[in-house]
């Protein structure tokens, strides 16, 4: 019997290929479909459209770490499953499947010693573990805070891949580090927002170590908008808003908690005045409209 979601048997994704196809983690019709869904339909949603489009629209460097790495295929075409199974229920255990799959390795990887947290291939698993798990909660109507883990694991493992860049500091920024940095920030504030247990990634994660993943331009002399895959707006307005929510999770205050209140209030009220700043240097009509939209927005979320 035919393993393929088309009744036909298919292994195409209307009339594409898959140029993938028979590389290490795609060898079944499953695998195939899903791998086109990933690229096709799954992929070019994640990002800001006026992201950078030559670089943070290019997938080419996952499919590089899929073929060096069967797990972090097995999470991209997790993450597949578990999208597409909102209209195609019957991967919802395809999707499963590959998931214990996936976390199965990964554990025993770390436990053999095998990984060390700086691998591209585990930072672009652990994204996309998170992905899996915030897809399922909302296909589900569970609670999608599953996801908190993986945030952790993404805090810990940026901070071991700053460290080892460190060492041979650059103005550079690699645009995989770019998009898993403003990927852990935006889950992180998304979900905090309704799931305290989320609380936890946000301490875990080092600003002023994250921030030289956040700050840089990968794009010299380009806007924030094109620079910034997911964000799109000023990556230390989300850090306050993580930290607002966060305290507002520990209600009553205590003495300390009312004092960094206070200094996040001071942070807000600067933000405010750089914010016109900002958009007056904005000459593009478009851009200024994304930048007083997308800060106004954040504003009245956490006030």
């Amino acid at each position: 019997m035919s393993t393929s979601p088309f009744s036909d048997g298919s292994t195409k994704f209307g009339l594409a290929s898959c140029a993938t196809y028979g590389l290490p983690g795609i060898t079944t019709s499953i695998d195939h479909y899903l791998s086109l869904y990933l690229r096709e339909r799954f992929l070019p949603g994640v990002f800001r459209a006026n992201a950078h489009p030559t670089t943070f629209h290019d997938w080419r460097h996952l499919i590089t770490a899929g073929t060096e790495s069967t797990t972090a295929m097995g999470a991209f075409l997790a993450t597949a499953a578990i999208h597409t199974s909102w209209t195609n229920r019957s991967l919802k255990l395809v999707a499963t499947r590959y998931y214990n799959s996936v976390v199965k390795a990964s554990r025993r990887g770390i436990a053999d010693g095998e990984v060390d947290g700086s691998e591209d291939w585990v930072l672009h698993a652990t994204n996309f573990l998170c992905l899996f798990e915030i897809n399922q909660g909302w296909n589900t109507g569970h609670n999608p805070s599953g996801a908190a883990p993986y945030l952790e694991g993404m805090a810990r493992i940026l901070k071991i891949r700053i460290a080892k860049d460190s060492k041979r500091p650059t103005d550079f920024v690699h645009p995989p580090n770019r998009v898993a940095a403003e990927s852990l920030v935006l889950f992180t504030w998304t979900l905090s927002f309704y799931y305290s247990d989320v609380d936890r990634a946000g301490e875990a994660i080092e600003w002023d170590s994250l921030s030289v993943y956040l700050e840089p331009n990968v794009f010299s002399g380009a806007s924030m908008q094109t620079n910034s895959p997911l964000l799109g707006s000023n990556w230390e307005l989300y850090r306050i808003i993580i930290e607002i929510v966060r305290l507002s999770h520990n209600v009553p205050f205590d003495s300390i908690s009312w004092c960094h209140g206070r200094e996040l209030e001071l942070e807000l009220n600067r933000r405010e005045e750089e914010l016109y700043a900002e958009r007056d240097k904005v000459v593009d009509v478009t851009e200024r409209f994304e930048v007083v939209l997308e800060q106004t927005l954040l504003y009245v979320l956490v006030t």
